[in-house]
């Protein structure tokens, strides 16, 4: 994680234009851990296909398929790289919850009991977030 995080300054919303989708793929792959981040780097780095995919981890091609999609789509989205630009304005449980929520997908509940906080405490927190990134997503608009 931490090649990643020496790509992202401190509040700088500046993104290198000469990376390629790509590239910015495998830069962000570092913020992936364990299941997720080994099934990617299969797919990506090494070519391997859903039905080998599928083969190894003994789960469905369109299960697969379907994970792989929303990585991909979750590692592209500029949400949680944001996040991480300005990690010095939040805590720790909320840098959690919200990998958990904006790399993974996770809902509130699963949030709530992976990270043993209430689900309330959970949704608040999230609110928080989403709130942020709409109110820094009304800045860089009006720039």
């Amino acid at each position: 994680m931490s090649k990643i995080i020496n790509h992202i300054s401190y509040g700088s919303d500046h993104r290198p234009a000469e990376i390629s989708g790509l590239e910015k793929l495998q830069l962000r792959l570092d913020l992936l851990d364990g299941f997720e981040r080994t099934l990617l780097e299969l797919h990506i780095n090494h070519s391997a296909s859903y039905h080998r995919l599928s083969e190894i981890t003994g789960k469905s091609q369109k299960y697969i398929a379907r994970k792989l999609r929303s990585l991909i789509r979750r590692l592209q989205s500029e949400e949680y790289i944001t996040i991480l630009r300005h990690r010095g304005l939040f805590g720790p449980k909320i840098l959690e919850i919200a990998y958990d929520r904006y790399l993974l997908g996770m809902s509130a509940r699963s949030i709530a009991k992976k990270r043993n906080i209430s689900r309330f405490k959970v949704g608040k927190k999230i609110r928080i977030l989403k709130e942020w990134l709409r109110e820094k997503q009304r800045i860089r608009d009006k720039a």
